[in-house]
């Protein structure tokens, strides 16, 4: 999913999406998919490079040209050289045990489609909803540390699949082991496909109403494209945007099925003031390198944190720190001009600039 947050007063920091609000409607773009940008610091090699796709019969386009699943038609809009690992009636144990050897890292992405195939053997006894989560949280992290970005998607769940008529209940599993999947939000983006309208129409589908036709691997492609387009979305002044609603158009995970899911990942007190609203910028070239900043300021001081350097340990460490220049005291969310490294700010008595 893509790295969000909810920011809080008094550096308290839960785990979320930056915006608010319910979730809009999924964008939609035409084929073939739009570029995806960037969003964890790469190499220029992982950039250049592979794209491993892990999962099951969806994934391969069973009954499909190879050309046509949804892995290959990214690959060719991306220019990453796919590798399609997926395999007919795979589970998530499959995929730990076979498919995820294969992935070498760095890589440009990786997608793990999985879970179907889970849901029927949980019916019949053979899985357990405990290994499925294991398996699946152990996939998607361990993606995300080898290639610069990892995507899940959600288990396609629509009334007419066959599945039900094999396994009596598959759907209600299916809803169950997606709640599973749509609890990551650290470092992973997630496509939940079940947002597309067009992937509950019969004409995406080939006869069996189980595996996706050539539109609806497209449709695939297009939801993974659309998400990832969007993935890096910059929160750069007060309340986001000019009317300071506070509301990101472009959130697709945070809602209000999923804001119960929010968990306190890390949380530090300072005896200083601090009026601002924390703002946060994607990819910045610092200290030699990229990284995701955010940015907390204080009555007469600004610190660039890592957030992300601060999930398994409460050491509070900065990127920099600065102090403003000019009497009086900051009381209000400055505004930063990503595309100048700038950081204006408005104090009670003058003006203070801070350029890094």
């Amino acid at each position: 999913m893509k790295k969000c947050f909810l920011l809080a007063a008094g550096l308290l920091f839960y785990a979320g999406c930056s915006g608010g609000g319910g979730q809009p409607a999924s964008p939609r773009l035409n084929l073939p998919p739009t570029a995806i940008r960037a969003h964890r610091p790469a190499s220029q090699a992982a950039m250049a490079g592979t794209y491993f796709a892990l999962g099951d019969s969806i994934v391969i386009g069973l009954g499909l040209a190879p050309s046509e699943s949804y892995p290959s038609l990214i690959g060719t809009a991306e220019n990453y050289n796919a590798q399609n690992l997926g395999v007919s009636g795979a589970t998530t144990q499959n995929v730990v045990t076979s498919q995820f050897p294969l992935v070498v890292g760095p890589c440009a992405l990786g997608t793990t489609g999985i879970g179907g195939n889970d849901a029927s053997q949980i019916l019949v006894g053979n899985e357990t909803l405990s290994t499925f989560t294991n398996n699946i949280q152990g996939i998607v992290h361990t993606v995300s540390q080898r290639c610069a970005r990892s995507v899940v998607t959600t288990i396609i769940n629509n009334s007419f699949s066959t599945e039900n008529q094999r396994y009596p209940g598959w759907s209600n599993e299916v809803n169950t082991l997606n709640s599973e999947i749509l609890k990551f939000y650290y470092g992973v983006v997630v496509v939940d496909l079940n947002t597309d309208s067009r992937l509950h129409n019969r004409s995406y589908f080939q006869s069996d109403l189980i595996h996706p036709n050539a539109a609806g691997q497209a449709a695939i492609a297009n939801d993974i494209e659309a998400r990832l387009s969007h993935e890096a979305v910059d929160w750069t002044h007060y309340g986001y945007d000019e009317s300071r609603t506070s509301y990101n158009p472009y959130e697709t995970v945070l809602s209000q099925a999923t804001v119960p899911n929010l968990k306190l990942k890390w949380q530090h007190y300072e005896d200083k003031t601090y009026y601002a609203q924390p703002l946060y910028v994607h990819n910045v070239s610092i200290n030699g390198g990229s990284k995701d900043v955010l940015y907390i300021v204080g009555a007469n001081y600004v610190y660039a944190v890592d957030p992300y350097a601060l999930d398994n340990s409460q050491t509070f460490s900065y990127l920099w720190a600065r102090a403003l220049s000019g009497s009086g005291e900051n009381q209000q969310t400055p505004v930063i001009d990503v595309a100048n490294n700038t950081m204006y700010f408005g104090k009670r008595q003058v003006k203070a600039v801070l350029t890094t």
